[in-house]
């Protein structure tokens, strides 16, 4: 099965001027990010004549190459990603769900760093991950009867260079017996999320 094929802008890991982006390859087995390149030079053309020009933070907007982007860095090695989130806070710190459930969470600017797996009791599509800045990260699944479908993690104690074996399972667990499509830590409101369901409405679950 095929991958989302998804790409996402993380606001908060500019790099200066530059934009980062995370994407999933349309199989479904890496992800990858993206730098924009507004310092590529770009070609002019006035009579007749052409010119290389060296785009500066200075210069007007119309001599920037807004369709310049380069590949910075991939990670390899996932099975038919379904959904892909990053961390607003914690630098570098990805999340991506898959097609069997498990969802696994890394830096992507260091593959030395170590990757943490989670997963649900029944195996089934996880279609959403997102992060707040409390050291949660909420999962949204297909259905499952022996199962919830809304999952939360803490991963306060989740270390880059050791192997997590101390993260086991969720901390909260919501619906049981229905597909949610989506799930989102509230910006303004960490100890909320929304999450909207197979049942075609919206609800908000605060903080126990």
């Amino acid at each position: 099965m095929s991958g989302c094929g998804c790409i996402i802008r993380a606001d908060n890991w500019k790099n200066g001027i530059e934009e980062q982006y995370l994407a999933v390859n349309p199989s479904g087995d890496t992800v990858l990010l993206y730098q924009t390149n507004s310092t590529r030079p770009r070609r002019h053309r006035h009579k007749n004549l052409t010119t290389s020009v060296s785009i500066s933070e200075d210069d007007e907007d119309e001599d920037y190459d807004e369709n310049s982007i380069l590949k910075q860095l991939d990670r390899t090695g996932f099975e038919s990603i379904q959904c892909i989130e990053y961390s607003r806070t914690n630098y570098g710190l990805t999340a991506v769900g898959q097609i069997d459930g498990s969802v696994a969470m890394f830096d992507i600017f260091n593959e030395k760093h170590s990757l943490l797996t989670m997963k649900p009791i029944q195996s089934r599509s996880c279609n959403s991950v997102s992060f707040n800045d409390q050291g949660l990260i909420a999962m949204g699944y297909d259905r499952g009867r022996q199962d919830h479908s809304i999952q939360i993690w803490d991963i306060n104690n989740y270390s880059k260079t050791a192997n997590n074996d101390h993260i086991k399972k969720p901390l909260l667990s919501f619906v049981p017996n229905e597909v949610i499509h989506s799930v989102k830590f509230h910006p303004d409101s960490p100890a909320n999320l929304l999450a909207g369901s197979s049942k075609g409405h919206f609800g908000s679950l605060g903080s126990p």
